[in-house]
């Protein structure tokens, strides 16, 4: 591929997690992403037809799969079968798997308050395009994700 976006959507997997992870907008996750496209793309695959352009999507989610495929179409690259259950060793290969997609990502878009994100963003050295409860939440004009774990905020608009 000659341009990834990892793009990483947190949901809740287990009950107790209701009362710790945001209800984060299908909408607003499937927006963000097309925003990072439009922003991200380099110019030269634009005028190609988004040729080699990709959206890798790590989720937990059967339904956030099946959005993304409907929205992306052959654009999108994930992993159906995975295995989720955190008990199972399994479940943690399925995990590394997926951070070291994300982290060879070109761009992210990445769930608020999620370590998973926040890792690979890390090991990607890339600024996030960050989605947040109620709204589509920027790259620039609101806090990024370093800023959520105790980084500098970068709040500032460009």
């Amino acid at each position: 591929a000659a341009f990834v976006i990892g793009v990483h959507v947190r949901s809740r997997m287990y009950p107790f997690e209701a009362t710790t992870v945001p209800d984060l907008s299908l909408q607003d996750a499937l927006d963000c992403t097309e925003n990072a496209l439009a922003a991200e793309v380099p110019p030269e695959l634009l005028t190609k037809g988004n040729i080699g352009v990709f959206i890798f999507l790590a989720s937990p989610s059967v339904e956030v799969k099946h959005a993304f495929s409907r929205r992306f179409g052959a654009r999108l690259r994930t992993r159906y079968a995975i295995e989720t259950d955190r008990l199972r060793p399994e479940g943690d290969l399925d995990a590394a798997v997926d951070l070291a997609l994300l982290a060879s990502s070109d761009a992210l878009v990445a769930s608020v308050h999620s370590t998973f994100s926040y890792v690979a963003h890390s090991l990607a050295n890339v600024r996030p395009y960050v989605v947040s409860t109620g709204r589509v939440c920027g790259r620039h004009g609101c806090r990024n994700q370093t800023a959520e774990h105790g980084g500098a905020a970068s709040a500032e608009a460009e």
